[in-house]
């Protein structure tokens, strides 16, 4: 038999009447089931490295949590009502950077804490809440030890995230 693509014969055989041991639905079909296969294991690694991602990032993250500050340890404080609130800052401090993750991370200059995000939570009988707090909100700021001068300051306007670049989370 002669191969039915050759054109010196002047005839192409119709598909239909091809040998199917070369051109026939099984080849085909087992072109598309290959085909398949790799796109079912190729969508099922995806899926596994988003997830392998994904708590590797949360695990990283709850590690890195910094939970020192002790509400309960500070003076001047009203009588407990009904319910607690809690005071919950984002700090993107740089402090413990060498100079070379300053550069990688591209943080650029300028030391001390700063703050990401302030909320406020609010739990009770009633339930929770959480508000969160514009960073850039203008308040009233308590009087504070000023650190250049050695002086307490008189309470001042300023933004509510410099509270925390002057004071921590105690101010």
């Amino acid at each position: 038999m002669t191969d039915p693509l050759d054109r010196r014969a002047g005839q192409i055989t119709p598909f239909a009447e091809r040998p199917s041991s070369r051109y026939g639905p099984r080849r085909a079909h087992a072109r598309q089931s290959k085909k398949h296969r790799r796109l079912r294991r190729a969508v099922l690694v995806l899926f596994g490295v988003v997830i392998a991602a994904t708590g590797g990032t949360y695990g990283w993250a709850e590690t890195r949590l910094d939970r020192d500050v002790d509400l309960g340890a500070y003076g001047d404080r009203p009588p407990p009502g009904k319910g607690t609130n809690y005071l919950i800052v984002g700090s993107d401090s740089r402090d413990g950077l060498s100079e070379d993750a300053v550069r990688d991370l591209k943080a650029g200059g300028g030391g001390g804490r700063r703050t990401d995000s302030m909320m406020l939570l609010h739990t009770g009988a009633n339930g929770s809440s959480l508000v969160s707090l514009p960073r850039d909100s203008w308040v009233t700021l308590p009087g504070r030890l000023d650190t250049t001068t050695g002086k307490t300051k008189r309470p001042e306007g300023d933004k509510l995230n410099a509270a925390f670049s002057y004071g921590g989370p105690e101010l």
